[in-house]
């Protein structure tokens, strides 16, 4: 990794951070909610050569956002369904978001969707709710893919699309599972091991739909590496790491920047060096970080909870 590219801090804990695509305006966006802190909830649009931009998104809490990667807006989670709003380009060539006049019926009314991912052509949308359902719907028609009232039997934590949209992993209490989208069922199981508990999960960016997860065990984090045909664990390094509290990481489309948003109230955009394996840096590991840094905020989580209790 080259470093730190650039640091804002904007005063306010961030919950979610994406990019804006080039269909767009090359920006960041990032989510503030406004808890019991009294700052306003409001979706931040953000340039690194430029001050950023609030939208006020109502005294709803937002809770995930998912980025259209063709430019078609942002689907956000508010605790009784999801909303979308459009970018909004003014007479100062401002890039920002305003709700939008159309509505998601199907997300109305559904409760809090706790994960929110479109496929990387945009195609489809995934969100999985607190209530452990899964939907996946066409976009933008939302015709039903795929519905399962009994995905999980709590809640679903986190969802990928495989780089082809064929698969679609979720995790949430349990095993994590492995869905084919044509066939709308569930392809395989990630089974968990000892006091083990799924935390994030990462297709691999090739087309072998290989899955990594950021499990966490005992008092660490490990990277566990999948075959998703058949649900066995591939013989792999496994690496343990205890990285600081992060609430949001995301790469750019070209996979050369990470952006990471954290209960801090800062946002970090650092840049990812590709180099050949025998000179350091390979996906692979950048995969490593990202999924150990979910999985210590998680772990994080879990540990603040049990203090409280």
């Amino acid at each position: 990794m080259g470093g730190e590219l650039t640091r804002q801090n904007y005063g306010v804990p961030l919950y979610g951070a994406g990019w804006v695509p080039s269909a767009a305006i090359p920006s960041e966006i990032y989510e503030n909610r406004e808890g019991h802190s009294g700052v306003p909830n409001a979706l931040v649009v953000a340039n690194t050569d430029s001050e950023p931009l609030l939208s006020p998104i109502s005294l709803e809490l937002p809770y995930r956002i998912a980025i259209h990667p063709g430019g078609e807006g942002v689907v956000c989670s508010f605790p009784k369904g999801c909303r979308l709003f459009e970018w909004d380009q003014g007479d100062d060539h401002a890039l920002n978001l305003r709700s939008s006049e159309r509505p998601l019926e199907q997300l109305e009314d559904v409760g809090q969707q706790l994960a929110l991912t479109f496929n990387n052509d945009g195609t489809l949308l995934a969100v999985g709710g607190e209530d452990g359902k899964l939907k996946v719907f066409k976009w933008p028609s939302m015709e039903s893919v795929l519905s399962n009232e009994t995905a999980h039997s709590k809640r679903v934590k986190d969802l990928n699309f495989s780089a082809d949209g064929k698969f679609l992993v979720s995790l949430g209490s349990g095993p994590g599972r492995v869905w084919d989208i044509k066939q709308s069922t569930s392809l395989a199981s990630l089974p968990l091991q000892g006091d083990e508990v799924h935390a994030f999960c990462r297709f691999s960016c090739s087309t072998d739909q290989v899955l990594y997860t950021a499990t966490m065990r005992g008092k660490g984090c490990s990277v566990v590496k999948w075959d998703t045909n058949s649900g066995r664990r591939i013989p792999s390094t496994i690496v343990k790491a205890h990285i600081a509290l992060a609430t949001s990481l995301d790469f750019s489309s070209d996979s050369r920047l990470l952006l990471s948003a954290s209960m801090d109230s800062s946002a970090r955009i650092i840049p990812i060096s590709y180099k050949e394996r025998r000179s350091g840096m390979s996906l692979w590991i950048v995969l490593v970080i990202l999924l150990l840094a979910v999985g210590a905020y998680y772990f994080k989580v879990a540990q603040l909870n049990r203090s409280q209790s």
